[in-house]
């Protein structure tokens, strides 16, 4: 299992890399209670395993949630990017 971070097409991403999200969740522009957003910050804060990416720039979701940002700055670390503006982070 994967997360990705993406702004638009979530579900398409996940299907076109056959995988399925870390998180059960809608995707982010979907989602619509707190208690959705509540998972995706407790799983960047304690994730230990899966990968993450992240379509940049993180400052897109802010307007989702502040904390998301701050979390990934500090406790992943960028490992590779695309021309696509995807980046993939891992657990320092």
């Amino acid at each position: 299992k994967i997360f990705i971070l993406a702004n638009y097409n979530q579900g398409i991403y996940y299907a076109e890399t056959k995988t399925c999200s870390a998180v059960d969740i809608p995707s982010i522009p979907d989602i619509i209670f707190p208690r959705e957003m509540n998972l995706v910050i407790d799983f960047l804060k304690f994730n230990n395993k899966s990968k993450i990416f992240v379509q940049k720039p993180l400052e897109d979701y802010d307007i989702f949630d502040i904390q998301i940002k701050k979390i990934i700055k500090e406790r992943y670390v960028e490992t590779a990017k695309n021309e696509n503006n995807f980046t993939l982070y891992q657990v320092k």
